[in-house]
């Protein structure tokens, strides 16, 4: 990892993390939906960060992110040095996280980040360690039966008897890190569905 603008100390309410990969029409959008959804939650500039991880893109992502970056005290940016793939930059941003709560979104805008808040206040009044985000119209926009998909994930699921999972997630802190190490090595669903118990992880329809 190469390159980081931004980082404080101490630990926040939210850490908002966002693997970027060519993306550099999008970013801007993205950063004020979010902002947009913490100011909703009574969250000043203060109480969260947003981190974008350049997973090494061939477009002008990484100077929109730098861009962005100096302007922001809330935001940094972090670019891989190589392209890695969507959960390496995930977990990547992930361990570099201050928040006592941490969000994983795509960059894409197929989830729509006030749903954030949904996941926040569930996470919160349930006392849970991880809840997901499963987003019927993610389904929609690509083309495809939200329900056929639903049922499949969930028949895969069953078969590796884990629970339904997504890239749109929120974490508490510490169900991923032990102190001030970060315990994730591998893919971090695989993590979570291993260390984390059934009855402290849950999914919401977003």
């Amino acid at each position: 990892i190469e390159n980081m603008q931004n980082i404080t100390q101490g630990l926040l309410k939210i850490s908002v993390v966002i693997p970027v990969y060519n993306s550099e029409t999008i970013i801007p959008e993205l950063i004020s939906r979010i902002k947009k959804t913490m100011e909703g939650l009574s969250f000043s500039s203060c109480d969260y960060e947003i981190i974008l991880v350049n997973d090494h893109s061939y477009d002008h992502s990484w100077d929109v992110i730098k861009k962005v970056a100096s302007t922001n005290e809330f935001i940094k940016g972090i670019s891989l040095s190589k392209n890695c793939g969507q959960w390496q930059a995930t977990l990547a941003g992930i361990s570099k996280s201050s928040g006592q709560y941490i969000v994983t979104i795509d960059d894409d805008l197929q989830y729509e980040p006030a749903d954030i808040a949904k996941l926040y206040k569930h996470i919160t009044s349930e006392k849970l360690k991880v809840v997901f985000g499963i987003p019927e119209r993610k389904y929609l926009l690509e083309g495809k039966n939200q329900q056929i998909s639903t049922i499949r994930k969930k028949i895969m699921h069953k078969i590796w008897n884990s629970p339904l999972t997504d890239s749109f997630r929120i974490i508490s802190r510490n169900a991923v890190f032990d102190g001030t190490t970060f315990m994730p090595k591998v893919f971090i669903d695989a993590f979570l569905t291993r260390h984390i118990a059934k009855e402290q992880m849950a999914h919401i329809t977003v």
